[in-house]
């Protein structure tokens, strides 16, 4: 094929004039920007890893706070039983009628919440309890495990 030959090829392509040119790339655009809106952005498995994300930061953010994992452990578990004897409290005082028409009386809320507070101090030793022997039974289990391992391994 000669230069000439090349030529004739592109003689037969149109030519186009500029102002077409860019109304054609502004309708490319205008429909490129449709479909990117039409798309979702993210998939759920992306999102559910962004979540994740967020709450191991948020994890390691509270581990820093405590400075080690033995205090991180400790507050929480007592965060989680204050939030225990809140709901309690809340279901003790509807029991006991503090939200009940006609209301009770001064004498008589005084007198529900010292009932109240008795029982949640015993519903927090309770909590505390369970809390120190999960712990024990953690522990022994580790420990087991462990000489298991080590019985095995000789």
């Amino acid at each position: 094929m000669t230069i000439d030959g090349t030529q004739s090829i592109y003689a037969n392509l149109p030519v186009t004039s500029s102002t077409q040119n860019s109304s054609d790339t502004a309708d490319f655009a205008a429909s490129l920007a449709a479909a990117e809106e039409s798309k979702p952005t993210k998939t759920k498995r992306e999102i559910e890893a962004e979540k994740t994300a967020e709450e191991i930061k948020a994890f390691f953010a509270k581990m820093d706070k405590y400075g080690n994992a033995l205090s991180y452990v400790v507050n929480s578990n007592l965060e989680k039983i204050k939030e225990l004897i809140e709901k309690k409290k809340e279901e003790l005082k509807k029991a006991a009628g503090f939200d009940s028409e006609p209301p009770l009386s001064p004498e008589a809320k005084a007198d529900a919440m010292k009932t109240i507070e008795k029982a949640l101090d015993e519903y927090k030793k309770e909590l505390l309890k369970e809390m120190e022997d999960k712990a024990k039974s953690e522990k022994a289990a580790k420990q087991n495990g462990a000489s298991l391992k080590g019985l095995l391994s000789s």
